[in-house]
């Protein structure tokens, strides 16, 4: 009789025992179950090269040493070069290589006014914009030169000499300054003729 109890005993142990480690089992095996992951759209070629530019840029940016310079657009030379006339700065550069990408949607006409973002070639060609903008209006610092006539008046911005048209309001300020006067002016396109001066939209000193 006792033995059929121990046994008994031993038996509901060992069943005991099998449930749990079958409960455990199927947890564990759960567990180790990677959630499902929503479905990625594959990238694109077009989208790896995008991607790929633009951390060529980043990279060629963070190397470079980017120069900033208002100028005025003369035209395009070629598929991937354009010229500007400078107004400020130190440097002669006339022509600029550019991508179709900075060109787009811009409305660019001989004339108007331009910031231009720039570095070196360290090719030794010509500098590559990297930026471009269109200002409604610049303020530069520099010197008054002096009158041409009543409407253009001559100044030096970064030793470039720039001659601007002179606006009816503007002209008896004009004539009340001294050669090599020092001067803070505001310049706009000249919204009647693009391709002629600039105007000094107001001046300070």
């Amino acid at each position: 009789m006792k033995r059929k109890i121990v046994f008994s005993l031993i038996l509901g142990v060992l069943l005991a025992l099998i449930i749990c480690a079958a409960i455990f089992i199927t947890f564990y095996n759960k567990s180790k179950v990677k959630p499902t992951l929503p479905n990625k759209q594959p990238i694109t070629q077009q989208e790896q090269i995008d991607k790929k530019e633009q951390t060529n840029n980043k990279i060629t940016q963070i190397k470079k040493e980017i120069y900033t310079a208002y100028g005025r657009f003369v035209g395009l030379v070629d598929a991937h070069s354009a010229e500007f006339t400078l107004i400020n700065t130190k440097f002669d550069y006339s022509v600029f290589e550019i991508s179709d990408k900075i060109i787009n949607n811009k409305s660019l006409s001989e004339g108007i006014l331009v910031e231009i973002s720039f570095y070196k070639n360290e090719n030794g060609g010509n500098p590559i914009i990297s930026d471009l903008k269109l200002p409604e209006s610049i303020s530069l610092q520099g010197i008054f030169v002096g009158q041409a006539d009543n409407n253009f008046s001559e100044f030096i911005f970064d030793n470039k000499h720039v001659v601007l048209q002179i606006p009816e309001n503007i002209q008896e300020k004009i004539a009340n300054l001294n050669t090599n006067s020092k001067v803070l002016c505001t310049i706009t396109n000249n919204s009647q003729n693009p391709k002629a001066n600039l105007i000094l939209n107001d001046i300070k000193y």
